[in-house]
């Protein structure tokens, strides 16, 4: 039923659901390319001209194929303004979903343009960045759906910006995106510090240990796991002591957790105790 559903929007230009196109599995561009098999001839020739190669322009037509279905429209009728908003509305859903924009997604859509302005769909390729990449991207979306999360995070975050590296206190602050981002997605309920309980750490954790490492990894490495997990603790500890207006009653991490494969704890922010 969810293949001929598939088959069906593009056939009859339908809108979907991001959000559905964002967590449904299955292959969008196998199925347009059957509706519309000329387009597809053209796609690929026009996308080798350009030096994409097989993976890359299957990657292209996926990506294509899920933002007609997004903006209900043919593909080979997307205008700029409708392609705009349907990659904005998809860009939102699979971070919801996933808690961020996964290079799977990000990167194909630079070279879709450029594909799409040789096929005559697009006037010139778009050379603006994908909305929400990035650090003030991620930190943005977050103030919109949990504003008292981040104020807290952010006021935690202002202290060791005092006597710590740039570099130290932007690991503290990547820790406590994913933490917001997985807890928006996963417990939408869970919208202050306070409320955060040792299941969600738990979770979290779970979910933190599952998603790719760097260079082909599988998972991130064991160090880099017991820093997050570090990381977690000093927050905790501290905002705890600062009496916050939202203060945590009790730390949801026990005193073992942030321990990597080194049986020693890695280093964690160290900041001074505001006045009062």
């Amino acid at each position: 039923m969810r293949a001929v559903a598939v088959y069906l929007a593009p056939g009859t230009a339908a809108l979907v659901d991001p959000a559905c196109t964002a967590q449904a599995n299955v292959s969008r561009g196998y199925w347009l390319a059957c509706l519309d098999p000329q387009l597809s001839r053209r796609f690929t020739a026009a996308a080798t001209t350009l030096g994409w190669d097989d993976k890359e322009t299957g990657r292209q037509w996926c990506i294509l194929a899920k933002l007609a279905a997004a903006a209900g429209r043919p593909a080979e009728r997307l205008d700029r303004p409708r392609l705009g908003a349907a990659r904005e509305a998809l860009a939102a859903a699979v971070t919801a979903h996933r808690g961020r924009l996964p290079n799977t997604f990000t990167t194909p859509l630079h070279g879709l343009s450029a594909t799409l302005a040789a096929l005559g769909i697009l006037d010139k390729p778009d050379r603006k960045r994908v909305p929400g990449r990035g650090q003030p991207g991620h930190w943005k979306a977050l103030d919109q759906q949990v504003p008292v999360m981040t104020a807290t995070m952010r006021r935690y975050l202002a202290q060791p910006g005092i006597s710590m590296r740039p570099g130290s206190v932007a690991l503290a602050g990547t820790t406590l995106r994913h933490l917001a981002g997985y807890l928006t997605a996963h417990y939408p309920g869970v919208t202050t510090i306070a409320a955060i309980r040792r299941t969600r750490i738990e979770g979290f954790k779970t979910w933190m240990t599952a998603r790719p490492g760097y260079r082909g990894s599988t998972g991130p490495a064991r160090t880099t796991t017991g820093m997050r997990i570090s990381h977690l603790r000093g927050f905790f500890d501290r905002i705890t002591g600062w009496a916050m207006r939202t203060p945590q009653p009790a730390v949801p991490l026990s005193p073992g957790t942030c321990r990597s494969a080194t049986g020693r704890c890695p280093a964690s922010p160290t900041t001074p105790t505001p006045p009062g």
